[in-house]
């Protein structure tokens, strides 16, 4: 199963670039200006930078994954993406909110251990 979340900002091309870029310190991750890939014990996520919007498809090794593998991306989009504000991002499934996910990932703690008390940025 395959969820779908967008992101409009004119970074999108260096959001991609610095997701992959970090995750391919743990696990293998290719990318380039306008597309990644990389995998995760829990799955596979798949990005593209299309115009001003990056677009992220996560596809987990199974059902009981999909959640910790659409976390930990969101969590790490999050803190590259500060600057510009809540992310606001709505998983979708064959073009339709994932409901049960988003409310399963505003659940789950942060997977680093961090909560709302972790340092603000300036």
């Amino acid at each position: 199963m395959t969820v779908t979340a967008r992101y409009a900002s004119p970074h999108a091309s260096r959001y991609l670039q610095q997701l992959c870029k970090h995750f391919a310190h743990k696990v293998p991750a290719r990318f380039d200006a306008h597309d990644g890939e990389v995998e995760f014990p829990a799955g596979r996520c798949v990005l593209a930078a299309e115009g001003g919007v990056l677009v992220m498809h996560c596809t987990a090794t199974e059902a009981a994954s999909e959640p910790l593998l659409v976390k930990i991306v969101t969590v790490h989009l999050e803190r590259f993406a500060w600057r510009d504000g809540p992310l606001n991002l709505v998983w979708e499934r064959d073009g339709q909110p994932a409901t049960e996910l988003m409310a399963a990932l505003a659940a789950m703690p942060d997977p680093h251990g961090e909560g709302p008390g972790r340092r603000q940025r300036e």
